[in-house]
């Protein structure tokens, strides 16, 4: 949709920041929602690193939970109630890779290129398409079953959102739901399963990828050099 349809406003109705006029909202039980805004808002003076280590404030609650019940442990030696709940604990936060998070970190840092060096930078210097990498890193670290992305492409050349499309369909095949905000029509014909438009604050069709731009008169992907990238990638 063009600008001012609603699209950005849909994610923050999705999320809960904006209340709605109708309709309900409703994920999975036990769904987790992750949003990569288009102008993301970290204090001043956030490192990329403490971006990447925000994802981990679920694993962080659970140590915090661990301290309280160790301290407990030591008064209590023999309740069997606390041990429980503590062994319950310690798989929750196995489970989230919270014993190896320097691994974590370092495995998703490489995968998506973002430079060592970069890490100690400050996230408001970087440019927008270095800003998308390091959220989406973010993203995938927090395990996000749905990840909502506002025009994850912007500022971006051909090899990063290769580098962008190849990580959504990864993520995508391991069973999470992508939902792209864009004007980058060439990125959505080619990643996209299905397209739905939007007009006036309301979604006029949704229909599979291929088919929707196919018979589009106006909304038509051009040949670029990420599609050019992407079909060698793929043949």
């Amino acid at each position: 949709g063009a600008n001012g349809t609603g699209k950005t406003t849909l994610f923050h109705c999705i999320t809960g920041r904006l209340p709605f006029d109708g309709g309900t909202v409703t994920t999975g039980a036990g769904k987790t929602v992750g949003v990569i805004d288009q102008m993301p808002d970290f204090a001043p003076g956030t490192t990329v690193e403490d971006v990447l280590r925000s994802a981990f404030h679920e694993t962080d609650g659970i140590m915090a939970q661990m301290t309280r019940l160790e301290n407990e442990m030591a008064k209590n030696a023999n309740d069997a109630g606390l041990l429980r709940q503590y062994g319950a604990l310690g798989q929750k936060l196995e489970a989230l890779g919270g014993y190896n998070r320097d691994y974590e970190v370092d495995k998703v840092v490489n995968g998506l290129e973002i430079p060592q060096a970069q890490r100690s930078q400050a996230f408001s210097l970087l440019s927008g398409g270095e800003q998308t990498r390091v959220n989406l890193a973010r993203i995938i670290l927090e395990h996000t079953d749905i990840l909502l992305l506002d025009e994850p492409t912007k500022g971006l050349d051909a090899p990063s959102k290769l580098l962008v499309a190849r990580t959504l369909c990864d993520l995508a095949q391991a069973g999470a739901t992508v939902v792209l905000a864009t004007h980058d029509l060439t990125f959505a014909a080619l990643v996209a399963d299905a397209a739905t438009m939007l007009f006036d604050g309301e979604a006029v069709c949704t229909e599979p990828a291929a088919a929707f731009f196919a018979g589009n008169l106006f909304y038509r992907p051009t040949e670029d050099a990420f599609s050019r990238l992407w079909r060698e990638e793929r043949s």
